[in-house]
């Protein structure tokens, strides 16, 4: 391969050797800053990688081909192993490139394995059973800069079948060189060893758990937080590992290549933000829970974040300084709910909030508890936007997520560069249903039967969840009109006729009342009633004013006209040839009043007719 390697930079530029007894200390190279992320080199190029999304983008070209390389923190080069020239080179940020040359005593190899520590010590390897090794003097200033300290071979551990083509320093561990690699022939089981540079000894660490689809991790990276990056060359699955946990994850993907090598500045950290959302939620790194590297992050704040801080956390569930809005929401089932967002895009790029609401309580984000996204303007500085969240379908402790990120399209899960990740408990209840019902009746009075009584019945939901299934009796008459279904604080209304029956004459009134009842989603019945009352009305004839008696206005007078008998006490017959029998009063108007009604009057006006007839006989008696 080393061969092949060679023929593909057969065109290359070859810049002229600069021999290692020179100490070429300083350089005329731009130096990398000191940024979390990696360094890739591979035979189509190098690239700069997002190692928390997988993101990556080209650097300037370097006219060589280089491996083993690691990041030089005393000078903020990249060193490593020159194919096309056989010997050491360095490369800056701008592509310039530097040949070393070959120290004195180092054999032309494949070093395809390399970092450089945090002392300024490039550490190369080849790969294999039988590992051969050396140590570099690239110490910026040093007196011995470009010269073979040591070198050495050293078997692979028990253990260990195969082992990545790269390895990383950690600051975490001064000492150490970690190689990410497999403890069986078909390549699943990934473990963690580590060379030692003190003892040039290598063990077996760590046994990191099954992962498909990884078989040869060619670029390696380290973070001061004590991880470990490998990116794999067939697939570019980037593994995170946990030097002291013993554990590892998939991070994110990045690009794929046949040859694979990586450099980082290990000095720096990789600041990430997760949600906190319970395991069901998919939070963890192992789960591809949602985190976000945060872009210019100082001190808790970003110039793209939720709230007014974003604290950088290595895993999920292992912070709570969520900020974005200012109480946790509640809400009631089948009611939607509205909170208010707080955001800061301070960068010259827009972004996008993204929410997820938990509607039916089970635990998991879907497609169907999204809630359309906001954008937030470039350079808009800290603003409040409002959320609708859709009506939960279920009652108990739901999640909301909320995600801003400079990014097309979010999903509730995975990696997204810059902006940030909050996880809020929302705690819905079931609510109170409640119906009122009030029935009115158009004419509260009626006179005879066969009379129309109108009625409304205005039903409305009093209680605090949306009503179904609303049903309203009537004992008197059929109710139409209105709906079964109510929001919250709705009204409708149903009407129906009665007809008044002898009966109801008889009863004097006729009072009615109507019940109304509706369901909550869960079942839970309210129920509500209310009556209306109509009464009997005596109509009183209309009397005519010329319609007035011809006899003397002295009731004691005798008459002019002709004498009368008077009435006996037992019959009468009135003008239409009929006898009424009520005490000799004659024949009386009919009126409508009530049966008692009519024998109060009966009895007064035959007092009153008694009183004159006596009368006239006393006085026919004395004359």
């Amino acid at each position: 391969m080393r061969a092949a390697i060679v023929a593909l930079l057969g065109a290359c530029l070859t810049l002229p050797a600069i021999p290692a007894t020179a100490q070429p200390t300083n350089s005329d190279l731009e130096p990398f800053g000191c940024q979390g992320g990696g360094i890739l080199t591979q035979v189509s190029g190098n690239y700069f990688v997002d190692l928390a999304t997988g993101d990556y983008e080209p650097m300037p070209a370097v006219p060589e081909l280089m491996n083993g390389v690691g990041f030089n923190p005393t000078d903020n080069l990249v060193y490593g192993w020159a194919y096309g020239g056989e010997g050491i080179g360095r490369f800056g940020a701008d592509g310039g490139y530097e040949f070393l040359g070959l120290p004195d005593g180092l054999t032309v190899d494949n070093w395809n394995t390399g970092d450089v520590d945090a002392e300024g010590y490039l550490w190369l390897a080849t790969s294999g059973r039988r590992v051969n090794w050396a140590q570099i003097d690239v110490r910026a200033g040093s007196d011995t800069f470009g010269e073979l300290v040591d070198s050495g071979m050293v078997e692979r551990p028990a253990g260990v079948a195969s082992s990545s083509v790269d390895w990383a320093f950690s600051p975490t561990d001064p000492t150490g060189l970690y190689l990410l690699g497999f403890g069986d022939g078909a390549r699943t089981q990934l473990v963690l060893d580590r060379f030692d540079t003190g003892t040039h000894t290598r063990e077996k660490v760590a046994d990191l758990g099954t992962f498909e689809g990884v078989r040869a991790f060619g670029a390696l990276y380290a973070d001061a937080d004590g991880f470990v990056y490998g990116s794999d060359n067939d697939s570019g699955t980037i593994v995170r590992a946990d030097i002291a946990a013993g554990t590892a994850d998939v991070f994110s993907a990045g690009p794929a290549s046949s040859v694979n090598d990586g450099a980082a500045c290990a000095s720096t950290i990789i600041p990430l933000d997760f949600g906190d959302a319970p395991d069901s939620y998919g939070s963890l790194l192992a789960d591809d829970g949602p985190r976000h590297a945060l872009r210019e992050w100082t001190e808790d704040v970003a110039p793209l974040q939720l709230g007014s801080s974003v604290t950088r956390e290595p895993d999920a569930l292992t912070a709570d300084a969520d900020d974005a809005l200012a109480t946790a929401p509640e809400a009631i089932a089948g009611v939607p709910t509205s909170v208010e967002v707080e955001v800061t895009n301070s960068t010259d790029t827009g972004a996008l909030l993204s929410a997820w609401f938990d509607t039916a309580i089970d635990g998991a984000f879907d497609e169907t508890d999204a809630i359309a996204p906001v954008e937030i303007p470039a350079g808009s500085g800290t603003t409040t936007v409002s959320l609708e969240l859709p009506a939960a379908s279920a009652h108990g402790e739901s999640w909301l997520r909320l995600r801003l990120a400079d990014a097309d399209t979010l999903t509730p899960m995975g990696p997204a560069s810059g902006g940030e990740v909050e996880d809020w408990p929302v705690q819905v209840s079931a609510g109170t249903p409640g119906i009122t019902v009030v029935k009115d009746v158009a004419e509260a009075t009626f006179a005879a039967a066969g009379d129309t009584l109108d009625y409304s019945v205005e039903v409305t939901n009093s209680g605090d969840v949306p009503l179904t299934e609303v049903e309203v009796a009537d004992p008197l008459c059929t109710l139409s009109g209105g709906r079964d279904t109510l929001d919250v604080a709705e009204s409708t209304t149903f009407t129906c006729t009665y007809e008044v029956t002898a009966e109801d004459v008889s009863a004097e009134s006729v009072v009615n009342t109507v019940s109304a009842t509706g369901s909550d989603q869960f079942g839970t019945v309210a129920t509500a009633s209310d009556d209306a009352t109509a009464t009997y009305e005596l109509t009183e004839p209309t009397e005519d004013p010329t319609d007035e008696p011809s006899g003397p206005s002295d009731p004691l007078e005798p008459s002019d006209g002709p004498e009368t008998e008077a009435p006996t006490a037992d019959s009468t017959e009135n003008a239409a040839g009929t006898t009424d029998t009520a005490t000799g009063t004659g024949s009386l108007p009919r009126t409508g009043a009530s049966p008692g009604m009519l024998a109060a009057i009966g009895a007064a006006l035959l007092a009153a007719l008694t009183g004159a007839t006596l009368l006239i006989m006393r006085r026919r008696a004395i004359g």
